[in-house]
């Protein structure tokens, strides 16, 4: 049986004040405790590599929710590696870099 799910899409301008906007949409889309945080780290590290633009992504599938934040460039090393990613390696199953290294993406169960 194929699992379905879900997959939302949302740009951010690049600027902390969206922080707490990016925490609250995720809070709206997904009932997982772990999600807004998550989002919230993914978000600071790229902001903080001068994107701006953020496009933020939560999909589902079955029991999985994957988060990831994007930007226009590739990342450099600090950004993608900095004290937030203990954050968000330590409330996610799995983490990583996007296939083109414009972004962070982390996976979790959902409706924990």
């Amino acid at each position: 049986m194929p699992e379905s799910g879900h997959t939302w899409r949302l740009n951010f301008k690049g600027h902390a004040a969206d922080a707490s906007a990016v925490r609250a949409w995720v809070r709206e889309r997904v009932h997982h405790p772990d999600a807004p945080p998550v989002a919230h780290e993914l978000f600071v590290a790229l902001l903080g590599s001068g994107a701006d633009i953020i496009t933020l992504e939560l999909s589902t599938a079955g029991p999985r929710l994957r988060i990831t934040a994007s930007g226009p460039a590739p990342l450099p090393a600090r950004h993608s590696h900095g004290p937030g990613w203990r954050i968000i390696a330590g409330l996610s199953q799995q983490t990583g870099l996007t296939t083109d290294e414009c972004g962070l993406w982390a996976q979790m169960e959902n409706g924990r």
